[in-house]
């Protein structure tokens, strides 16, 4: 099958370009009729038909595919940097085509001269931008200098070079164009340098020649809106190059234009310049706009961390303050703290701000700051909320007849709590309650320290130690003194610590003494008891036949033991762990003995065999202290 050979369009045969030092684009279509695909593949031959590789031509695509029925664009780009011969021969190669009709020849030529003047400028867009709003359009012929500031309030600067190819000096001035004459000048004729038309389009790297290359006599500096040119006037020395040095100090936030004129008195030539000033706010955020601390206690404080995020390349100072009306100048509250509150934010960093909070009373707290950044317009503003709460607390004592005791908490002296003398074993105890009418839980820790006397194991306790009083809501503390040993005087300092506020001190003081219990006598002798030679009744008919009814001899013995409480105050409770036998009975009940009572307690001795008795029977006094009552006697034989 034969592929139908490409088409080419009229512009490239041949393709010539326009005298001049600056790029030119020369766009060609290739077309491929057919219904498969066509591979191609470009190289350059100079005037001998030699393989060549111009620079000062460039073309995209060099080698590619042709999709069928399709159509392809071919650029041609001439960028010439130095006079030469630019004639060359573009072939073209499609290797599906038969033989003879696989190439294509077709001659690229063009011509170049060198300008009187070159500016090296950087390509801007602002043309463009600028016919998007409704200021007029500019004439093509007018060269377009943009400088853009980052912020208001700070000089910015922008170079470039004016170049002189040409073998004579060349003296130059720069000249402002007043207002009134702007808006003409707009559609003016830009005069004839001829390498400034197409600046925008490519930038011809340049380097900055040595001194005295060009020599720029400055004039007075014109006090005129925008952008201002500083060397007014200079001198460019043949094949080099001087320096144009543009200034920009804007004051309002807002695109400024000011059209100057570059003219060449010696040839008569003038080029039109529009110098753009245009202020960009710097990209300096905080990451949030508000902080809302949660509620604070008095005298404590909380921290929140905000960050300032710096974007752009340069450092930028900044200052907080807080916001209101100019004539006021008010510093920050003293229950807010801004660390740092001023200083230099390193070019794309994140700087952490510190703000500390501490209530000092017990209001709602909301401020507005303002963080001022140099060269920005706008502030960046920080709401800051916070509240301070009190804790309100009490602490009474419930006594057993339903009165109640009130402490004062903060109090340098102690409040006395009495818990009086207590017997060995006895135990006291007294009830507090801690009550919370706030709107906020809070905490407690009580610690015992004894004054008296230093104890391993304290007679005061205190049950529970620690805990939350929620909001609303009533704790119950007991206390409990249980002296372990005789003490004539004890006394503790407790304290119970309040979170956010002040303690409550209580000095408790009691004492503890063995109980005064009084014994008839210590020791007992029943004396001997004659038992009959044929049988030993047990001990209840012994008890029947000593009984007045029984009319029996008598073989047992009782004796009354007396029991008197000596205290005053304290009632005193008596038992025994001797256990009944067939031998000695104690007759006791155990039972509690008032102050300056007594009981009775008795004792039957009935001895069963001949021998010798001693019982040493012990009474337990409140349970902690033991007092011991010896029982003597013996039983002989009859005879």
């Amino acid at each position: 099958m034969r592929v139908a050979p490409p088409l080419f369009s009229e512009a490239l045969h041949p393709s010539l370009f326009r005298k001049s030092f600056l790029p030119f684009i020369s766009l060609a279509l290739q077309t491929n009729p057919a219904k498969v695909t066509l591979p191609f593949e470009f190289r350059w031959e100079d005037t001998d038909a030699l393989l060549d590789n111009p620079s000062f031509y460039v073309l995209s695509p060099s080698k590619g595919v042709v999709p069928p029925a399709s159509k392809m664009d071919i650029s041609l780009e001439f960028t010439p940097t130095e006079l030469a011969v630019f004639k060359r021969f573009l072939v073209c190669s499609f290797p599906s085509l038969p033989y003879g009709e696989e190439t294509r020849k077709m001659t690229v030529d063009a011509t170049a001269v060198r300008p009187i003047c070159h500016f090296d400028l950087p390509p801007s867009d602002y043309r463009d931008r600028r016919e998007q709003t409704n200021l007029p359009a500019l004439d093509p012929k007018i060269q377009v200098v943009e400088i853009v500031s980052v912020g208001i309030g700070v000089k910015n600067t922008k170079r470039f070079f004016v170049l002189n190819p040409s073998s004579s000096d060349l003296d130059f001035e720069w000249e402002p164009l007043s207002s009134d004459s702007a808006p003409h000048s707009l559609k003016a004729d830009a005069g004839g340098l001829a390498s400034s038309h197409a600046c925008r389009d490519r930038v011809a790297s340049a380097r900055c020649a040595s001194p005295g290359a060009g020599t720029p006599r400055t004039g007075f500096l014109p006090q005129v809106e925008g952008v201002r040119c500083v060397n007014l006037r200079g001198r460019i020395a043949a094949g080099r190059k001087t320096e144009v040095v543009l200034e920009f100090l804007p004051n309002k936030q807002k695109t400024q234009e000011r059209l100057w004129k570059f003219c060449i008195p010696s040839r008569k030539l003038e080029q039109l310049f529009l110098f753009v000033g245009r202020v960009k706010e710097p990209h300096v955020a905080l990451d949030c706009s508000s902080v809302c601390f949660n509620p604070v206690l008095l005298g404590g404080k909380v921290e929140e961390v905000v960050n300032i995020h710096n974007k752009e390349d340069i450092p930028l100072s900044f200052a907080f303050s807080r916001k209101q009306a100019e004539s006021e100048k008010s510093p920050l509250p003293p229950c807010l703290v801004v660390s740092p509150r001023h200083g230099v934010l390193p070019p794309n960093s994140v700087t952490p701000v510190r703000l500390r909070f501490k209530p000092e009373d017990e209001k709602p707290f909301k401020c507005s700051l303002l963080c001022r950044v140099r060269q920005k317009v706008r502030p960046l503003s920080l709401g800051v909320r916070g509240a301070g709460y009190s804790v309100k607390h009490s602490m009474v004592l419930l006594n057993e007849d339903g009165s109640i005791r009130q402490f004062a908490s903060g109090s340098q002296s102690a409040s006395l709590l009495d818990f009086g003398p207590l017997l060995l074993g006895q135990t006291r105890r007294y009830l507090l309650q801690l009550q919370n009418a706030g709107s906020f839980d809070f905490r407690f820790h009580w610690s015992i320290q004894s004054v008296s006397t230093v104890s391993c194991s304290p007679s005061l306790s205190v049950s529970p130690t620690e805990g939350v009083v929620e909001t609303g809501r009533n704790c119950e503390v007991t206390l409990t003194y249980a002296p372990a040993e005789i003490s004539k005087h004890e006394e503790y300092l407790l304290l119970c610590s309040i979170s956010g506020s002040d303690p409550y001190r209580i000095r408790a003081q009691g004492s503890c003494s063995s109980p005064k219990v009084s014994f008839s006598f210590s020791s007992h002798d029943f004396g001997a008891f004659v038992l009959p030679p044929s049988l030993f009744p047990d001990l209840g008919s012994v008890l029947a036949l000593s009984s007045p009814s029984s009319g029996g001899s008598a073989i047992s013995d009782r004796v009354e033991l007396k029991i008197t409480n000596l205290d005053p105050h304290h009632d005193c409770f008596i038992s025994t762990p001797f256990e009944k036998s067939n031998v000695l009975d104690v007759q006791l009940v155990p039972c509690s003995i008032g102050p300056g009572e007594k009981i009775s307690v008795t004792l039957v001795f009935a001895p069963k065999q001949a021998k010798n008795y001693r019982f040493k029977i012990p009474f337990s006094i409140n349970d902690r202290t033991t007092a011991h009552v010896t029982v003597t006697g013996k039983g002989i034989p009859a005879r």
